[in-house]
């Protein structure tokens, strides 16, 4: 084998290395902000949502139950836009078809009704 072809089978193999060192720290990196987000997305007041184009529920933020009162369940057998006050809804539903259309959809604030104390 030619001496060149040692030195070139030794960078590449130098390469190789840093490159999956590169994504070790890449993956310990994105492990540490995905637990951040965890942490943040289950603690925080903020009621967030992520629906679908039909208005399924994805995901809800614990937070849903310590301000609404809605329990997981209640939320996952009703539409999303049960919850939105009815002076709020024809925007949210607005909203919603754009995102459909464009393909983004966006921050959007609106007011929930709270769960009924009389309720079960």
């Amino acid at each position: 084998m030619p001496h060149w072809a040692g030195v070139s089978l030794g960078a590449m193999a130098i390469a190789v290395a840093l490159e999956e060192l590169r994504m070790y720290w890449l993956r310990r990196e994105s492990a540490r902000k995905e637990e951040i987000f965890q942490v943040v997305t289950e603690n925080a007041a903020d009621m967030i949502a992520l629906v679908d184009v039909k208005g399924r529920r994805l995901y809800n933020r614990p937070s849903y139950k310590r301000v609404l009162g809605y329990s997981p369940a209640e939320l996952s057998e009703t539409s999303s836009f049960e919850q939105i006050h009815p002076d709020d809804r024809m925007r949210v539903l607005e909203a919603a078809g754009e995102a459909r259309e464009s393909g983004i959809g966006k921050r959007l604030d609106d007011r929930k009704i709270e769960r009924s104390p009389l309720r079960p």
